[in-house]
């Protein structure tokens, strides 16, 4: 009896870890786990302004999540890449629409967006209940993750970017016109929407704090064309400045007319990243000569933007318009890394990933390699390099990377 009782509590200790293994996976994640069997598709949205103010970013955006996928061979640890893309048509409610359409798919993973920052601050009051995640490499304004350190208002667990906090932008753009150009009296033109808003309001903030006055604040609405009324009213408050948060469309026509409008030749139009575009160019013409610009600095040079570049012109015909390509780029490839290390897969390729899980390995990413630079993400979801150009338009240019090496001033902290 003892013999027999000694084999089989043997016997049972050497099946434990065969049986360990065959054991059900059980989640125990906070926030759930999203399960795929062998060979089911892994599921990514795309958010992105593909018809509205915005469409040139949100194009390129939406080509470069093509190419990030195309260069994992359209698969992730076995499992085809599915991707469903939306038009949030830069809008908060078209950003809120799309991200219910997503959602209403539970086995998403993790979204690619958006283009607006209106758009996005919507679409996250819907992906954030749901556990996804949602990474841009466009969005800019303060109000989704801090602002002076702290949350920003539209700020949600689960969205990040690798775009620059255009806080800082706004900061540093007030302390180059304040000192640099010794300009004391400035006017500042938005649109209305959250990115808009923000970046005017800290610009005129710091530029306030240093011993500026801002003379004159003007809001149009999307889709202006008559900008006359605006500008007799810059040059009514005696404003030596008027600062665009602009998009495209009405920043080219404001520049345009602002030639026709007496009084107005005297006056530096500033333009922020958002206009560095060659839409914006083409439609701005030789108006554009004299204006100055900032927005984030070109990527890296070298050869893994050298490659970015050529593989983009390859697949789509043309170079990229906008230098948020890269930073689009590398916040791709950090979501799919972030899924890559979280994941938990079966021997028979059943896949395992835990949504807080997800969200914990972006929060805490250390440089990770990025086209921009070496990446590191922060508690509220910034994670990018910070660097950025003014620029000066002293000769005619057609495309955006002519107009890039026009530059006066370098930040780089």
């Amino acid at each position: 009896m003892k013999r027999s009782a000694m084999v089989v509590g043997l016997l049972a200790l050497l099946l434990a870890p065969a049986c360990q293994n065959l054991r059900p996976f059980k989640c125990a994640d906070p926030l759930g786990c999203v399960t795929l069997a062998p060979e089911a598709p892994l599921r990514l949205g795309v958010i992105h302004d593909l018809s509205g103010g915005g469409a040139v970013f949100g194009v390129e955006q939406r080509n470069i999540f093509e190419l990030v996928v195309a260069e994992h061979d359209g698969q992730l640890l076995g499992h085809p890449i599915q991707v469903q893309v939306e038009d949030e048509l830069c809008t908060a409610e078209g950003g809120a629409n799309a991200a219910l359409r997503i959602t209403a798919v539970p086995e998403t993973v993790g979204i690619f967006g958006t283009t607006c920052s209106s758009a996005a601050a919507a679409a996250m009051g819907v992906i954030s209940d749901t556990g996804m995640v949602m990474i841009s490499g466009v969005n800019s304004a303060p109000s989704l993750t801090s602002f002076g350190g702290d949350a920003g208002a539209d700020w949600r667990p689960g969205y990040f970017r690798t775009m620059l906090n255009v806080a800082e932008e706004a900061d540093a753009t007030a302390v180059y016109i304040y000192q640099e150009l010794g300009v004391t009296r400035a006017a500042t033109v938005d649109d209305g929407d959250t990115f808009s808003l923000a970046y005017k309001e800290v610009f005129a903030q710091k530029f306030v704090e240093l011993g500026g006055k801002i003379v004159a604040e003007v809001t149009v609405n999307k889709g202006d064309t008559d900008m006359r009324p605006v500008l007799e009213a810059i040059t009514a408050a005696e404003a030596q400045l008027v600062f665009l948060s602009l998009f495209p469309p009405e920043g080219a026509a404001l520049v345009q007319q602002a030639r026709q409008v007496p009084g107005m030749e005297t006056r530096i139009i500033f333009g922020g990243g958002s206009l560095r575009t060659d839409n914006f160019l083409a439609a701005a013409g030789d108006a554009a000569l004299g204006m100055y610009f900032v927005g984030s600095a070109p990527p890296v040079e070298g050869p893994a933007n050298d490659a970015l570049v050529a593989a983009y012109t390859a697949r789509f015909g043309a170079a990229p318009q906008t230098v948020t390509y890269a930073y689009g780029y590398d916040a791709a490839n950090l979501l799919l890394h972030a899924i890559e290390a979280v994941s938990v897969q079966e021997e028979n390729g059943t896949l395992h990933i835990g949504r807080q899980a997800l969200r914990d390995a972006l929060y805490t990413t250390q440089d990770f390699s990025g086209v921009t630079g070496a990446i590191q993400c922060n508690p509220l979801g910034d994670c990018a390099v910070v660097r950025f150009d003014f620029l000066k338009m002293t000769t005619p240019v057609n495309h955006v990377q002519e107009l890039l090496s026009q530059v006066v001033y370098t930040y780089r902290p």
